[in-house]
């Protein structure tokens, strides 16, 4: 695996709240995670759970990434519906490594997204083109859209979506297939060194 430099921003690590307002149930240790980081080396990070921010478990993670060299920034996947388009997931990564301003941030979305889980005005909890405009004028933040529930960028990823993907990304490899892909880590590192 020499020249890789895995990063993989769209990683869940406690229970969040999905769009059906119901908790989804993550299966994390900070055991299994820190093997992990160990295994893949990984140069940089982020935890994104589903519409919450759970600043403890991001201190935790970040004090295990740092004794292994691995850059963790702090995120948030939001279930989203945009007037432009179909319901999507978006993963918010914040550029900061500021804690007050990520304690706010944290804060500050966790409000709203407990605020939207109890209206009952509206039976999902979704962030608006308004809600992501004003986390764009608050924070610092990339935002990376990924699909509908549950699929990735590619619905089947495969030997084919791959290598048009490797077609963007010159160097390393940035984890852009959620779980119900076929082609798990191993084998995508597999298939490129063959490559």
């Amino acid at each position: 695996m020499e020249g890789w430099y895995p990063i993989d921003l769209h990683t869940h690590t406690v229970n969040g709240v999905t769009r059906d307002k119901k908790t989804d149930n993550v299966y994390f240790t900070y055991s299994l995670f820190q093997s992990v980081i160990e295994k893949y080396k990984f140069g940089l990070m982020s935890v994104t759970n589903h519409n919450v921010i759970d600043i403890e478990n991001y201190i935790l993670m970040r004090y295990l990434c740092k004794k292994n060299k691995t850059n963790l920034l702090l995120g948030i996947e939001l279930d989203s519906k945009l007037t432009m388009g179909s319901p999507i997931h978006i993963a918010t990564i914040f550029n900061s490594n500021d804690f007050l301003e990520n304690y706010r941030a944290m804060i500050d979305i966790n409000n709203k997204t407990n605020n939207k889980k109890y209206d009952t005005s509206n039976n999902e909890l979704i962030y608006t083109d308004t809600d992501i405009i004003d986390l764009l004028s608050k924070y610092d933040v990339i935002l990376i859209p990924h699909g509908d529930k549950d699929k990735g960028v590619f619905k089947d990823a495969g030997k084919k979506q791959i290598e048009e993907a490797l077609k963007k990304i010159s160097e390393g490899f940035i984890r852009i297939f959620d779980n119900p892909s076929k082609w798990k880590m191993e084998q995508i590192k597999n298939h490129l060194d063959k490559l």
